[in-house]
Order: C-alpha cells, then sequence, then structure tokens
C-alpha cells in the first residue's frame, strides 16, 4: 500500500519531466555544415599541380541563427497539461495525508477505549468522568497552595518526590521577593490517558485542558506572564493512591498510629489510604 501510494506521486513528476525534456528538444535549432574546400588536379603535365580554390568566408558564410518560435497553441497544451498533473499531484498528496490522520485517529480511539476499559475493570463502580473532575479540585487545590507559599496542603496531595521539588523551588521564589499568581481555573476537557495497578497501589495519568490567569508578581508588579488574559495548558498528570493506609512515618520511620502528624518529627502524612495524590505533572508540546 505504501508503494502504491508512493507512485502516485512519482509517475506524475516522471511524466511531467519527460514533456519538458520533449518540448526543449524541439526548440534546439538544426545544425548545417558547409563544404568550402574544392581540390584540382592538372592533367596536361607530368607534374601534378595542386591549387587550392580560394575560399571566401563571406560568400559561402551561414549566419546560425534559430528560427523557431513555438505555437501559441503548442504551449497552451503544455500548460494545461502540466495543470492536471500538478492538480494530481496535490490530490494524491491530499489523500495521503487523510488515509494518515484517519489511521491515526482510529489508533488514538482504540488506545482510548482501551484504557477505559482498564479503569472500569479496575474501579467498575466510579466514573472516569467523574475522578477526572475530581483531579480537577486537586490540581486548583495544589496551585493555590504553591501560589501562598502552604506547605502543608502541598504536602497532603503530592508525592514526598514531588513536594521536595516544589519546596526548593518555592523557596527560590521566596528569596527572589517572587510570587506565582494563579486565577481563575476553568476545566475544558480531559480524559484517561494510563490506567495501572501494582499489589501496592494505583496509578492513573490523565490529560487535562486547564484554562487560568498565569503570571509571576514582584512587590505586586506583574514581572512574567499575563494578569488579564487566559492561557490554555495541556497537561499530563500522574495520580497514585496506596492500597493500604501508612502506618510508618516516610520521614523518620516512626509508627504513626493513626495520626497524621508524627510524633516523632513532626511530618504531616498523606492520607494515602482515602486521597489521590500527585506524582508527576508536566506541559504537553501538543494537543
Amino acid at each position: 500500500m505504501k508503494n502504491k501510494n508512493q507512485l502516485k506521486i512519482i509517475i506524475p513528476i516522471i511524466c511531467i519531466a519527460i514533456i519538458t525534456f520533449s518540448f526543449s528538444i524541439g526548440r534546439i535549432p538544426p545544425s548545417h555544415a558547409d563544404s568550402g574546400f574544392d581540390s584540382s588536379y592538372d592533367s596536361g603535365g607530368s607534374s601534378s599541380d595542386y591549387s587550392s580554390r580560394d575560399y571566401s568566408s563571406s560568400s559561402s558564410s551561414y549566419d546560425v541563427k534559430s528560427s523557431y518560435k513555438p505555437h501559441p497553441l503548442e504551449s497552451l497544451v503544455v500548460g494545461i497539461v502540466a495543470l492536471i498533473i500538478l492538480a494530481w499531484i496535490a490530490y494524491s498528496i491530499y489523500k495521503l495525508n487523510a488515509n494518515w490522520e484517519k489511521k491515526i485517529n482510529q489508533k488514538y480511539a482504540e488506545e482510548k477505549e482501551k484504557v477505559l476499559k482498564d479503569w472500569n475493570k479496575i474501579f467498575p463502580n466510579i466514573s472516569a468522568e467523574n475522578f477526572l473532575q475530581e483531579r480537577f479540585k486537586d490540581y486548583c487545590t495544589i496551585q493555590d497552595a504553591w501560589m501562598n507559599f502552604d506547605y502543608s496542603t502541598l504536602r497532603k496531595y503530592t508525592t514526598d518526590e514531588l513536594y521536595n521539588q516544589y519546596e526548593m523551588q518555592l523557596e527560590t521564589l521566596r528569596r527572589k521577593n517572587q510570587q506565582n499568581c494563579m486565577s481563575n481555573y476553568t476545566y475544558e476537557r480531559g480524559y484517561l490517558e494510563k490506567c495501572e495497578e501494582t499489589e501496592e497501589k494505583y496509578i492513573i495519568t490523565v490529560f487535562m485542558v486547564i484554562s487560568l490567569i498565569d503570571y509571576i508578581a514582584k512587590n505586586k508588579k506583574v514581572i512574567r506572564g499575563d494578569k488579564k488574559n487566559k492561557i490554555y495548558n495541556h497537561y499530563y498528570m500522574t495520580f497514585i493512591k496506596s492500597k493500604k493506609k501508612m502506618n510508618k512515618c516516610p520521614n523518620c520511620k516512626a509508627t504513626l498510629e493513626g495520626k497524621r502528624v508524627c510524633q516523632n518529627c513532626g511530618n504531616i502524612i498523606p492520607d494515602t489510604g482515602d486521597n489521590w495524590l500527585l506524582s508527576k505533572k508536566r506541559i504537553a508540546d501538543y494537543e
């Protein structure tokens, strides 16, 4: 099939080249060869007298100029043929792109259907759309906590690795006396990207398009971004949920005794048995 589609493009190109070459040959003027040298032999004596006839280049010269002029009908025919072939090439390319896009969309739909089946198998009583709406609420909570340097809320809704990353980034903003201000979150659309289940936890990756106001301010003055116009971010976010409630502090390994704050080191413990935790978030390059 691939070779057949390639031929649809290659053959017209070859035809154009042949037609162009053929008409270019017709425009080459014919070559002319002149003979301007004669010999004479004197038969009246024993000696052979050879003389060269005086050749006058002016009397036998040939002015080589092309007298060929293409007929208007010929130019018209060439133009029409070329346009037809170019239209054929354009249509072939369009069909190839359309078929490619159709296959991509079909594959994309099949992948989404498979992920939805995986979801229904793991969570038969939970709507995928409701899950997306709940994760959008988590996203908003995390964004607000980030904006307000609310470390305790970030600790509750993110994994240790992501929290540590956020903490360092926020400290950088604090040292620069800057604040990342965000507001007016709107969930535009989303879908489940991937569903996984291990012996210890559930791992769900979602895709979301979210519009929001997003800018950096220093001393209440915008230094980066736009305070008035929304931007549209395309996110891939991975949420995890433990199948077991945490009974030891991930920081000092002390027994938690069912409390949300470690009595030994004061670490705030996310209730992973109930909450989904954001473990990864990245901006997609497309979609």
